[in-house]
């Protein structure tokens, strides 16, 4: 699994993540979406994934975390049967995007 991502000014943080799931032998593409709550935590989610709500102190732990949560969301959809969202695709190959953090 790798993840990479860019920041995108005024609209909080835009992540890459490029996911493989379990025994599937596809890799997964998915953007996170940062977003910093009125109460103080990072709320990320995901436009090719509903249901993806990663929570976290910062938005490092968000990046860090979404990875796996999103992971097993996915292996959870694969085992019951459930069909996967529509903008989520396998990659041919992983595509990899640098992180870019402002100072």
């Amino acid at each position: 699994m790798s993840s990479y991502g860019h920041v995108e000014p005024h609209h909080g943080v835009r992540m890459t993540c490029s996911l493989s799931i379990g025994e599937d032998p596809n890799v997964y593409q998915i953007t996170l979406e940062i977003q910093k709550l009125e109460e103080g935590p990072y709320l990320g989610t995901s436009p090719e994934l509903p249901g993806l709500i990663v929570q976290g102190a910062t938005p490092e732990e968000v990046v860090e975390l979404a990875p796996d949560i999103a992971r097993e969301l996915i292996e959870v959809m694969l085992e019951t049967g459930e069909a996967l969202p529509s903008g989520l695709r396998p990659l041919a190959t992983t595509t990899r995007v640098p992180l870019v953090v402002p100072a």
